[in-house]
């Protein structure tokens, strides 16, 4: 098999009698062309069989890679198996996929098994005319398909499907309670564009040919396998989850990771120590970001307590790492936030995102040449949220059980909806209502498929709750943030590796809550003494920081009243003129509405990001109206 390590995938299945439609294969390929900096030619993987034809486009993720540089030379267009993968990975295979014979889809499950994560996959087998494509179960890479007659169009990102489809959309019924209330996550399978297919975290899709019609097989792979790890009696289970993490670190070391993103936190302070552990002689890298002016701006609060320069500096000195401190101003933030429409290829998280990106291309300029451990992860696993408390295990538990519980209670991360709901028009508002606890309903019983089947060996019922709720985070919450790390490093031209996603380690969930209750993330802490100093050990838990500075809280304002000045935009066939009118003249001091960061400035962003997104894909309104 070929294996081609890629930044992005996007191709064309179609039937082999139909002729190649070259202009639509020209637009899907402009998107490599503006997206990616890097000056290596776009690959071009080309297979025609009997019934199929198969075109896919790629920009090599690692420009050492022979393989990847003459990835137009194979053997034979009848007998070639392709794999594209959209992950950080040197392209080493497993053993299940070297050794295993036949067919591919014979062989799919264990093909599919032993690749790393978080990653997206195709899987072209000339010989057999099978296409499969994966999305690995941690949800932090994507592929979006589109069917249309005796073609299917893939892609990593939604833009080469946007510009395959010009105009050519329909808003569901949903889309309003996906973009207003659940947003910016997205459903899973999506649930926004009526054409458009998201593969769920942890979906393989399977296509062949059956006549006039695409054969569609199915498979699905769990987050959790197992509901324990293997690991000696509970006196032993932070010593067996320290030696998964040293084991998930050496593994990323040998996949060429030699920095640390540091945030002065628990998890990236882990990730730079056990790294250190790995390569006791070699010089390491670390990079953080702060802030222009925070020292004067900085506002302490529940969830970002302190700021985080002093832990970062302790990191450092302990490592003796080789450390970049990328200082950001609010004038660089605010001028991004309108060309991050594209970052995604939907609405997003802002200034959070801009501001990771814009740390992303400074390392890059500093040294692309290494892989990167990120901490992301952790907090899913070891219950590291806010929210990770009675009430939403007290839900998990209820849920689990059978007995009714609000679905509502299970999305902790979801803030204030009713006040955000009150800025729509009253039948926009109520067919939100109508459809938001469907959507709901749909993301739990997603989240009950990646349970393991011996759920019972997971022990008490809160250790039970614990493992689901870390699954149910990931899922829908968690996969936002991983989304982001991917499309804001592959736009930087950085590879980022991910310890914390590791199958053992994240086998210790339902063991998080054990050990002193007193801070977030017992199990993690007590398993990392002796590896981190205790400063950062025992430090409060504290998310990727943003700037406090007036400048960009105005600037996050500004995109909203972009909105008043415009009565004509699409955006107000949803908006109430003088609910949101109000609101985005004069936004409430506070109204966290996702997650831990976006506040009252940023919603008034969102609102003017969902238009230009609207006005960017013209999707049509649903048939039968809202």
């Amino acid at each position: 098999m070929n294996v081609y390590a890629v930044a992005d995938f996007a191709g064309i299945l179609s039937f082999a009698e139909s002729p190649p439609d070259r202009k639509g294969l020209a637009r899907v390929r402009s998107f490599f062309s503006v997206s990616h900096p890097t000056d290596l030619p776009v690959d071009v993987f080309e297979s025609l069989g009997t019934s199929l034809r198969f075109t896919a486009f790629g920009i090599p993720s690692e420009p050492e890679n022979e393989k990847a540089k003459s990835s137009t030379n194979f053997p034979s267009p009848q007998a070639q198996k392709i794999l594209l993968a959209d992950t950080p990975w040197s392209g080493r295979l497993g053993g299940a996929v070297e050794t295993a014979s036949g067919r591919l889809a014979g062989a799919l499950r264990e093909v599919l098994s032993t690749l790393p994560q978080p990653g997206a996959y195709a899987l072209w087998d000339g010989e057999a005319e099978v296409l499969a494509l994966y999305r690995d179960p941690t949800g932090g890479r994507t592929i979006f398909l589109r069917t249309d007659g005796n073609r299917l169009a893939f892609s990593t990102h939604p833009d080469p499907l946007f510009a395959l489809y010009p105009g050519k959309w329909r808003l569901c019924p949903e889309a309003v309670a996906a973009l207003f209330a659940y947003g910016p996550a997205r459903p899973p399978g999506n649930a926004i564009l009526c054409e458009m297919y998201e593969l769920a975290p942890g979906e393989a899709l399977i296509f062949a040919r059956r006549g006039e019609d695409f054969l569609l097989r199915r498979e699905h792979f769990r987050l959790f396998s197992s509901a324990k790890p293997e690991v000696h009696p509970k006196a032993d289970v932070p010593t067996a989850l320290r030696e998964s993490l040293l084991a998930s670190v050496r593994g990323a070391y040998r996949e060429g990771a030699r920095g640390v993103f540091l945030s002065g936190g628990l998890d990236s302070g882990a990730a730079l120590a056990l790294l250190r552990r790995s390569a006791p002689e070699e010089v390491l890298y670390s990079a953080s970001v702060d802030y222009e002016d925070e020292d004067a701006h900085f506002v302490p609060s529940p969830l970002l307590p302190e700021r985080d320069a002093a832990y970062v500096e302790v990191a450092v000195r302990a490592a003796k790492s080789e450390h970049l401190t990328v200082v950001l101003s609010a004038d660089e933030i605010a001028s991004s936030l309108r060309s991050l429409g594209n970052l995604r290829g939907f609405p997003g998280m802002l200034d959070v995102d801009a501001a990771l990106l814009l740390f992303f291309r400074r390392v890059a300029g500093w040294n692309a040449e290494v892989a990167w451990l990120t901490g992301e992860g952790a907090d899913e696993t070891f219950a590291g949220y806010p929210w990770a408390e009675e009430a939403f295990f007290g839900a998990a538990i209820a849920h689990q059980s059978g007995r009714r519980t609000d679905v509502r209670r299970l999305f902790p991360w979801m803030r204030h909806v009713e006040e955000r709901l009150a800025l729509l028009r009253p039948e926009v508002a109520q067919a939100v209502w109508a459809h938001l606890d469907e959507l709901l309903l749909r993301a739990v019983e997603r989240t009950d498929r990646h349970l393991p089947e011996d759920l019972s060996r997971a022990g008490s019922p809160k250790e039970g709750a614990v493992l689901w709720t870390s699954a149910h985070t990931a899922l829908h919450f968690g996969s936002v943030l991983l989304e982001r790390m991917a499309r804001s490093g592959k736009a930087a031209g950085l590879r980022i590796l991910f310890p914390f996603l590791d199958g053992d380690v994240r086998a210790f969930a339902p063991f998080a809550l054990r050990g002193e209750p007193s801070l977030r993330k017992p199990l993690l802490r007590e398993a990392l003494a002796g590896i981190v100093p205790e400063e950062i050990r025992l430090r409060k838990k504290s998310p990727f920081p943003k700037s406090h500075h007036p400048k960009l809280a105005q600037a996050l304002r500004a995109r909203g009243e972009e909105l008043m000045a415009n009565p004509q935009a699409i955006i107000w066939t949803f908006l109430d003129r003088d609910a949101a009118s109000r609101f985005l003249q004069s936004p409430p001091p506070h109204l966290p509405w996702f997650g831990q960061l976006l506040d009252a400035p940023h919603y008034a962003a969102y609102l003017a990001e969902v238009h230009d997104w609207l006005e960017r894909v013209r999707p049509r309104l649903p048939d039968r109206g809202f």
